[in-house]
């Protein structure tokens, strides 16, 4: 009888124990979800600056004609094909290897 009433203590214990973990393991989700909204928020708020709203054609055609040249001679264009290719890459990369990598 004793140990049935022992065993039955140490088991509301445990209960006790893993409901406030679990208690206390959803408020630090639901204080980190709280935290990044409000950074979203943050940063969606902040506007484009007047120069990229054109995108990057719009930036690049009021570039000189001489920082024009200088860029296409430094393989401007392909080094930033290059780079967006890596990007892609990587994200199709990731989506097959279902997030793996």
């Amino acid at each position: 009888m004793l140990q049935q009433i022992t065993q039955w203590f140490k088991d509301l214990a445990i209960a006790a124990f893993t409901a406030l973990w679990d208690l206390v393991t959803d408020a630090a989700i639901s204080i980190a979800d709280l935290a990044l909204g409000a950074l979203a928020n943050l940063i969606a708020a902040v506007p484009l600056p007047d120069f990229l709203t054109g995108g990057l054609q719009a930036l690049f055609g009021n570039v000189g004609t001489d920082i024009a040249y200088m860029l296409n001679q430094a393989g401007f264009g392909p080094a930033v094909a290059l780079y967006g290719a890596g990007w892609a890459f990587r994200l199709v990369r990731k989506f097959v290897t279902l997030f793996q990598w």
